[in-house]
């Protein structure tokens, strides 16, 4: 174990997972309740929304998973991890980019682009793990960054909830701002 905890690299890619999982949380907390209650989405017409948000990202997670195979994949999950920001700005301040708040379009594309984000981050950062573990703690390795993703995904509901209660801005920008810094 301390020889995983020696290494930057593999404590960089655990952080990745912790925040992987901690947008996902969040996102899955934030995304239901500004559809059904922003936009009115009846709960039994939300598949009319994540499924073609799903289709895309399946193929771009093809498309990632692909690059990486190729050398890429550090830089496509720096480019998973930037897509993050633009996510969070749509999802929760689309008039800041010029959309209007009361239309479905800019809570369409932040959704898409989270999708892309995330299922492009899911098959690289494993591997990634295991390509950086020595081989006698690939284990030890693999283990810390799954104990990293529940626990990203533990910290990231309790932010969501604790923030619901403030503008949707502070969850916007504690969202940007682990982007950066993950890409940092």
């Amino acid at each position: 174990m301390s020889q995983v905890l020696a290494s930057n690299s593999l404590l960089a890619l655990a952080s990745g997972g912790f925040l992987m999982n901690l947008f996902m949380a969040t996102f899955f907390f934030y995304f239901p309740l500004i559809v059904t209650g922003q936009h009115h989405v009846k709960m039994n017409h939300y598949y009319t929304i994540l499924l073609p948000m799903v289709l895309i990202s399946g193929f771009t997670m093809f498309g990632f998973s692909r690059g990486a195979d190729h050398g890429w994949a550090r830089p496509l999950a720096a480019l998973a991890f930037l897509s993050f920001i633009p996510s969070s700005l749509l999802l929760f301040r689309p008039d800041a980019a010029g959309l209007d708040p009361n239309r479905l379009a800019g809570v369409m594309v932040a959704g898409t682009l989270f999708y892309i984000g995330f299922t492009g981050l899911e098959p690289i950062l494993p591997s990634l793990v295991s390509r950086f573990a020595p081989a006698s703690t690939y284990g030890t390795a693999l283990g810390i960054y799954n104990t990293a993703q529940f626990f990203g995904s533990f910290i990231g509901s309790a932010l969501a909830g604790a923030l619901s209660r403030f503008s949707a801005t502070r969850m916007m920008a504690t969202l940007m701002v682990a982007s950066v810094v993950e890409y940092s």
